[in-house]
Formats: C-alpha cells, sequence, structure tokens
C-alpha cells in the first residue's frame, strides 16, 4: 500500500504581482502596487521574475552550505538573490541574447556590491 499524507498547513498563498510596469511593493504587500516606477525593475526577459521574489524564496528555504541549480537563468533574478546571499549556484541559460543579458546584469549587481 501506498500512503499519501497531504499537510494543509504547509500550503501558503502568495500574492505577488509583478506583470512589466506593475510591480509588487514588497511580497508582504505584492497585491499593492509599487508607489515609485524608478524603483521598478527593468525587464530584460519576457518571464522575469523579480529578484525580491528570489530572496523571499532564500530566506524561507535554503540553508547554509546549499548549492543551488538553476536551469533556466533568463534575466538572473535568482542568480543575483543568491549571489547576495553568499550561496554556491551554477546557473543555465539556452538563449544567447538573455545568456549575455543576464552576464551584464549580474556585472552590475556585483559592481554595486563592492
Amino acid at each position: 500500500f501506498v500512503h499519501f499524507y497531504i499537510d494543509i498547513y504547509s500550503v501558503r498563498k502568495v500574492t505577488y504581482m509583478w506583470n512589466g510596469m506593475f510591480q509588487g511593493k514588497s511580497i508582504a504587500e505584492g497585491h499593492i502596487q509599487q508607489g515609485n516606477k524608478k524603483l521598478n525593475e527593468k525587464r530584460i526577459h519576457p518571464t522575469q521574475k523579480p529578484v525580491n521574489l528570489y530572496r523571499w524564496i532564500v530566506d524561507k528555504y535554503c540553508r547554509p552550505g546549499f548549492k543551488i541549480l538553476d536551469t533556466h537563468v533568463g534575466s538572473a533574478s535568482s542568480l543575483i538573490a543568491f549571489r547576495e546571499a553568499n550561496f554556491n549556484y551554477v546557473g543555465f541559460e539556452i538563449n544567447t541574447e538573455y545568456f549575455e543579458k543576464a552576464k551584464e546584469r549580474i556585472r552590475d549587481v556585483e559592481k554595486n556590491m563592492e
């Protein structure tokens, strides 16, 4: 026999808006549009997620020493959050245009971290 256990308390609803010009204020207030559009992330990929979303995921689910694999890097939002949190990561992107844009974006972030 195979038994399945579903923990109904482990499911969490996260409402976070990121739709081009309309970006959520924060993870906690994702349903409220960011008031200052200059603070919105510049989109370089059609399915780009905000770095704040990945920061939240890292804070909630990653433990010290984790090595992280992202097989669909896209705009590199995930890699930026991993880098900021000092995690070792490996990322892959098949599209050369997005790969180059992601490298540039990571370089810009690293310059600001120095």
